[in-house]
């Protein structure tokens, strides 16, 4: 793939066509003046008149002796981006509350079958991490690229500024502030389901579990366990909402340790000596689960005949060294990224569509050896 070549005019170049396709600049007004676009962009009137002549040539700007240079309305756009070479290039973009080192892992386990499924079609794929401090990646600068899939909590004047020019797609962290379509892969649904499986194993007193309290995906897990809850009519003690938040360092998710369990005595040990303490665990992922077992047994309670443990996974449930094996709920994030590149490639293929979606995807069930009916 040929390099793309950067002046002194590239950031005003870009950031003009990325304000016009978005419709930040409004169609058929004039735009700053040439003196007032040198002091915004510290450059010099010969780079100026360069960007907007590279831009006039693209077919989004036209210049008018005498008056200044217009937006030309989306539908006269005859010859809009011609000149520029096609990149090709797909970016995966990972915001907090993940960590850059977490985005790295994760896509290292995750992403195989995307970047199969990308190469197919003759795409590249790029991942770029923003943190919380709002850096705009190199590679979002440029602006060679052609669709976006972001996941994570996106500020909103980000999203305006450097992802909505953009076919883009967002997979889980929904904000309905944002025009696009969304992949939800199913947290909601898989708290909700492991309920409804409990309370159908005549488990009556269901606890949740999780030390990621303040994330999206852990409040969106909550919310399902909340509801069928509500649904099935069982009570809902306020201690058997066994929640806290891990350390973070800047905001930021801590990276774990798949080999050490954490130590979760402190929380589980109330709620076991209340007098109706909950029979089964609902555990936000069978990484909490190993932690939430290791916990019990010291509490002297064994996995199915005491407390039953119903787990989560991103992918296909996982073994740990010396840990039973969990029914869990798989919430198929492998597929949550296929199902985006989808969407966006429906939008990449009819930019003027804006019938936003969104694709939500039911979990399914791997009954294990953890769960014991009462």
């Amino acid at each position: 793939m040929a390099r793309k070549t950067y002046h002194v005019y590239t950031w005003m170049e870009d950031e003009l066509r990325r304000q016009i396709v978005s419709g930040l600049l409004p169609e058929s007004r004039p735009i700053w003046s040439e003196s007032v676009l040198m002091a915004k962009y510290g450059i010099g009137r010969n780079a100026v008149r360069t960007a907007i002549g590279n831009l006039e040539m693209e077919g989004l700007l036209k210049r008018v002796h005498g008056s200044g240079t217009y937006v030309v309305p989306r539908l006269q756009r005859k010859h809009q981006c011609s000149n520029r070479k096609k990149s090709r290039t797909i970016l995966y973009l990972s915001f907090p509350p993940f960590s850059e080192k977490t985005f790295q892992i994760n896509t290292e386990i995750y992403f195989q079958d995307l970047i199969f499924l990308l190469h197919q079609g003759k795409y590249e794929l790029q991942m770029a991490h923003v943190g919380l401090d709002g850096q705009v990646p190199e590679i979002l600068q440029k602006g060679n690229i052609d669709g976006i899939i972001f996941e994570g909590e996106v500020p909103t004047e980000f999203y305006k500024q450097y992802i909505y020019a953009y076919p883009h797609v967002g997979i889980d962290f929904i904000n309905p502030e944002f025009h696009c379509s969304w992949i939800e892969s199913g947290k909601f649904s898989a708290g909700e389901s492991a309920v409804k499986y409990l309370y159908q194993r005549g488990h009556r007193r269901i606890a949740f579990l999780t030390d990621e309290y303040h994330t999206w995906s852990a409040v969106e897990f909550l919310k399902g366990y909340r509801s069928a809850m509500m649904e099935q009519g069982l009570p809902m003690c306020r201690e058997w909402e066994i929640c806290w938040m891990r350390q973070t360092t800047g905001g930021e998710l801590n990276n774990e340790s798949f080999f050490l369990p954490r130590n979760f005595l402190e929380y589980l040990k109330p709620v076991f000596a209340l007098s109706d303490p909950p029979t089964a665990i609902i555990c936000y992922d069978n990484w909490r689960a190993v932690s939430t077992v290791e916990a019990l047994n010291k509490l002297g309670l064994r996995i199915p005949d005491d407390i039953s443990i119903v787990g989560n996974c991103i992918d296909e449930s996982p073994s740990y060294p010396g840990a039973p094996r969990f029914a869990c709920f798989n919430i198929r994030m492998r597929e949550s990224y296929l199902e985006g590149y989808r969407l966006l490639q429906e939008k990449m293929n009819n930019p003027q569509f804006s019938g936003e979606k969104t694709v939500c995807l039911n979990p399914f069930f791997t009954s294990g050896e953890t769960v014991r009916t009462i």
